[in-house]
């Protein structure tokens, strides 16, 4: 083999087959882009119905050998370079010649990019709403059961487990409302900025983005290249926090459902068994979740080294790309194992109450007994608790051992006054049920609070719900509006479109 067919071979592996890759996972959009492209030459008188129903037949024609045999992108150094192969076998060179006018590589490739983040991003939010209806439904079935809270694994305050779940549907909450922000700098039209100053063709842009499904148009022609987009760097920050927002409540679930806490215990399906040890129920699902956070860490860093690239340059984003892209299909199934965890999670209300015997998490509602009761200011108070409880542990003792008359003794040589705090008073501080009903601050655990929460909670996935698919619909809508339009062009046509092509 001469040195040269080893180049070619190299050039070939390394490089082409890898941005051949990355396109053929784009092919849908691809196909769509060109079709609008072609719709908007006729409208725009640039080229004749019969020439747009040739071009438009023979791209179905020649995607559709594409979908069917990848092969068929060897030797082509772009999507764009085999379709023009296949289409000039079709319909002839001179026909086939009329596609690029006025576009050019940069922005049909960045148009088609615009495209598949933007089904990626539909798939994520479509994902989140689903996740996030999951903890409300959580939330509403555990809003009466009590546990003990947490903080550096020593427990805290008493806590309530439905309140615990919609704290997770708040972030889970912002995680969809930044997706759909993106949603919003991502589905815009590149197509019509040609190369990056426009074209002296008079090609409606507004009427290609309709025809995909866009909100609008990307106003400078410059700004449309691909090499000057700043989206997937916001796409790669914005999944990240969604990927890690997931893995902190996935690693309270693993902590909850050891054998020490057992407070959760996984559905069947989302554990793992040992090789050697029977009894083992491993949180594998949990463990999936959390190794996508830490994989979702390199995601925007990718990105911004990719936009550190001279702007005369757009290749570098295809090798970017393959990953990133591959990490938001992984994120779409990560959110679905996610939601079907939360769904099938069986809580212990056993443990959850057992947790609260002989606890210490109610000792800051003391505290507070103590400025209402000896009329003192809270550092004070917090002080004689913390002595109470140091008392405590060195006698092995735990909170509700304490009597009324203790906590006044230990309360009055400390304050060097008398302190008459009462028997009443002292059992509804270190009752952890008072305490969860008595938070009633805005937000809080009380159950009216609860209440107000899960109402606003409903209300959110209502919207949510019709936002994504009033987006839906839109994208779906424009891509029925473009095969009639494709479809007119055939009917109308003094000649017949290609009826070939399966047959080659």
């Amino acid at each position: 083999m001469s040195s040269r067919t080893e180049s070619a071979e190299i050039m070939r592996s390394g490089v082409y087959e890898v941005v051949s890759k990355v396109e053929f996972e784009r092919l849908d959009a691809y196909l769509s882009v060109d079709l609008a492209h072609v719709v908007m030459l006729h409208d725009r008188g640039i080229a004749t119905r019969e020439v747009a129903n040739l071009l438009a037949s023979g791209l179905r024609c020649a995607y559709g050998r594409i979908a069917s045999d990848p092969g068929v992108l060897a030797g082509h150094q772009s999507m764009l370079f085999a379709v023009e192969s296949l289409l000039q076998n079709e319909v002839g060179h001179s026909v086939a010649g009329f596609l690029q006018t006025g576009r050019s590589r940069l922005d049909q490739s960045e148009a088609v990019r615009r495209l598949h983040y933007r089904a990626l991003l539909m798939q994520v939010a479509d994902g989140l709403v689903e996740l996030a209806n999951e903890m409300v439904i959580r939330a509403t079935e555990w809003q009466d059961i009590c546990t003990a809270g947490w903080t550096h694994l020593q427990q805290s305050q008493p806590w309530n487990m439905g309140h615990y779940m919609l704290g997770l549907f708040s972030r889970t909450g912002r995680d969809l409302e930044r997706v759909l922000h993106c949603l919003d700098r991502t589905d815009v039209s590149a197509l019509g900025a040609a190369a990056m100053v426009g074209t002296d063709w008079p090609v409606d842009r507004a009427r290609v983005a309709s025809l995909l499904g866009h909100r609008g148009v990307i106003a400078n022609a410059m700004d449309a290249s691909t090499q000057q987009a700043d989206y997937p760097a916001e796409v790669a920050s914005t999944l990240s926090l969604v990927a890690c927002n997931m893995a902190r409540w996935a690693s309270d679930f693993y902590v909850w459902s050891s054998s020490e806490f057992g407070l959760l215990q996984l559905d069947t399906v989302h554990c793992g068994t040992s090789s050697i040890m029977p009894q083992k129920r491993n949180p594998i699902a949990l463990a999936r979740i959390r190794a996508m956070a830490g994989q979702s860490v390199g995601w925007m860093p990718a990105q911004l080294a990719i936009m550190k690239s001279p702007t005369s340059s757009d290749c570098d984003a295809f090798y970017a790309s393959d990953t990133s892209e591959r990490a938001m299909h992984e994120l779409v199934d990560v959110i679905a194992l996610g939601a079907d965890v939360i769904r099938k999670a069986d809580l212990s209300t056993q443990r959850c109450d057992d947790s609260l015997r002989d606890s210490w998490c109610t000792l800051s509602a003391l505290s507070d007994a103590l400025v209402r009761g000896a009329a003192i200011d809270f550092r004070t108070a917090h002080e004689i608790v913390a002595k109470l409880a140091k008392q405590l542990r060195e006698q092995g003792r735990t909170p509700q051992s304490l009597d009324v008359h203790e906590v006044n003794r230990t309360a009055g040589s400390h304050l060097m006054r008398e302190c008459a705090l009462s028997p009443q008073m002292l059992n509804a501080a270190l009752d952890p049920h008072v305490f969860s009903r008595s938070r009633t601050s805005e937000g809080g655990t009380a159950p009216e609070q609860i209440r107000v929460q899960l109402a606003a909670a409903a209300a959110s996935i209502d919207s949510w719900s019709q936002e994504v698919q009033h987006r839906s619909h839109r994208h779906s809508h424009a891509a029925a509006d473009l095969n009639d339009a494709v479809d007119r062009l055939a009917l109308q046509a003094g000649s017949p479109s290609i009826s070939h092509c399966a047959e080659k």
